[in-house]
């Protein structure tokens, strides 16, 4: 298989860490409102070349209460199994309050149908949980890791410059712009970043709707990563 980008100090390495992948593909899936910013969740998406890296599917999910868990926590209840672990990332949507929509660290899973956050209690709200597709770093998988992603999304209805960002955990480590020349006109777009990753990090990609409320198409995404020195 040949390289499909050579990271710095890599001449041809072969991508076989780990690949999330769509390509060729014409999937309506996530459909945003102004401002709006989401993990990514391609359907049909899948891991590739996974020699040190594990794959999880990204999930969408209702959150149907909150309750006070003491101590400046919050417990959180879904409407289905979240596939949620201590330590892992779940982003919240349409909570009414901005202080909930947000990226949070999962605390405790207490069920299947539950964890918590670090936040202190505000109301019984409700809205929508989701984590993205991402790689997971297992015990043997740390080290330095070149991360490469490129996209040629096909933008509905607006036309839009949306960005992209690399998360470590909760954390956007970088960024880029994919700039539309009209409706239905993208541009193609990437962005790298080294990365030092531990075992239970967590990367995916995240979204933000700049301008309008506007459905995304996904057609050519790609996200890589190289392991250039263990740990």
């Amino acid at each position: 298989m040949p390289p499909l980008f050579n990271p710095p100090g890599g001449a041809g390495l072969d991508p076989s860490h780990g690949t999330i992948g769509l390509v060729n593909g014409s999937e309506n899936f996530l459909h945003l409102a102004d401002d709006q910013v989401v993990p990514l969740i391609i359907p049909n998406a899948a891991g590739l070349n996974l020699a040190l890296l594990t794959f999880e599917a990204g999930l969408l999910f209702a959150i149907t209460g909150m309750s006070d868990d003491g101590g400046g926590q919050t417990l959180v209840t879904t409407d289905v199994d979240h596939g949620l672990v201590v330590g892992g990332t779940v982003f919240q949507v349409q909570m009414g309050d901005a202080g909930l929509d947000a990226f949070f660290e999962v605390v405790t899973v207490p069920s299947s149908t539950s964890y918590t956050i670090d936040f202190a209690f505000i109301f019984n709200a409700s809205g929508d949980g989701m984590h993205g597709d991402k790689f997971i770093v297992p015990a043997d998988g740390g080290g330095k890791y070149f991360a490469y992603f490129a996209t040629s999304d096909l933008v509905q209805d607006q036309a839009e410059d949306p960005i992209f960002s690399i998360f470590q955990n909760q954390t956007v480590m970088t960024t880029c712009q994919q700039h539309q020349a009209g409706i239905n006109e993208p541009e193609p777009a990437s962005m790298g970043r080294m990365l030092e990753l531990a075992e239970g990090d967590q990367i995916c990609i995240g979204l933000e709707n700049v301008f309008n409320e506007d459905t995304f198409t996904f057609t050519d995404e790609l996200l890589t990563l190289f392991r250039v020195a263990a740990a």
